[in-house]
């Protein structure tokens, strides 16, 4: 894995390094007439986001993926909340602004795949599988959001001193916090990796287990045609869809539903990788047959 930060993810540091002279200081603005406990608690809560993405931009790991998609929607949400509370000042819509451009960025499909290569070891390279549209419409966003407010919301109250709502917001919140990050996880889990063997597809939403497409079964990897008949495994996602084509079939077990699967024969199939062009350069460099 290349250790280089690129410009994009030299943009997406700059940006959260940025957050707490403009979103923070919104926030704290916010809150400055509110009981001390509570800016107390805001405070730790909002130091201890920040710390986390800036860990998961500067130390690449799968992790990393889940830790920004909650930390963007905790930064967003707080600063606009911040701005409803205040309008009209110029420090808390620069601190939105800011934080709008923090929250995209740490999107951007580069530094996804730097955050999923960091899990690769020795000759492997790791590449992230696109999200659905259907998840990205609604599900992966509002999962972030369950995090952030379950992690938060029950310290905030009890600051306050509210303490049977902030009681109740902790032992619904927590374990709802839980289950809504491994959701989110398993998501960040769906990948394809080179091996010297050739390369897995490591996808539990649409396979019951990782298949390793070898090399010297391989016909031929690309970009697929419109009228291909290739078994689809992308689950819908948008974007450059990639057809890998093999010499003969292949036996996989195929998820239908949470629990449900059929066992498939696969002689071609399509899938869709975050950054398709990076993909079948490293297939290429590998020498995979890309054509």
């Amino acid at each position: 894995m290349s250790t280089r930060l690129r410009p994009v993810i030299v943009l997406a540091v700059l940006c959260w390094v940025a957050l707490p002279l403009t979103a923070g200081a919104a926030i704290g603005s916010a809150l400055a007439d509110s009981p001390s406990a509570v800016r107390t608690v805001a405070f730790v809560l909002a130091w201890g986001a920040w710390v986390a993405g800036l860990a998961a931009l500067l130390l690449p790991h799968p992790l990393g993926v889940t830790v920004l998609r909650v930390c963007a929607v905790a930064v967003v949400g707080g600063t606009a909340w911040a701005t409803v509370v205040a309008p009209g000042a110029t420090l808390h819509l620069v601190g939105l602004a800011v934080a709008a451009l923090a929250a995209g960025t740490t999107q951007h499909p580069e530094l996804v795949d730097r955050c999923v290569d960091g899990g690769s070891y020795g000759p492997e390279r790791r590449f992230a599988l696109r999200t659905p549209v259907v998840l990205l419409a609604g599900p992966v966003p509002l999962a972030a959001a369950v995090v952030a407010a379950g992690l938060g919301t029950g310290p905030l109250l009890v600051a306050a001193g509210r303490i049977v709502p902030g009681v109740v917001a902790l032992v619904v919140g927590l374990p709802a916090a839980v289950a809504a990050g491994r959701a989110l996880h398993g998501l960040a889990a769906r990948i394809l990796v080179f091996v010297p063997a050739g390369f897995v597809l490591a996808d539990r939403a649409a396979l019951v287990d990782p298949v390793l497409v070898r090399a010297a079964s391989l016909d031929r990897l690309g970009v697929a045609e419109r009228t291909t008949t290739a078994t689809d495994l992308t689950l819908g996602a948008a974007g450059l869809v990639l057809e890998a084509d093999l010499a003969g079939p292949m036996t996989v077990g195929r998820r239908s539903g949470r629990r449900d699967a059929t066992t498939t024969e696969l002689s071609a199939f399509l899938f869709s990788p975050l950054r398709p062009g990076a993909f079948l350069g490293e297939a290429a460099a590998r020498g995979l047959r890309v054509g």
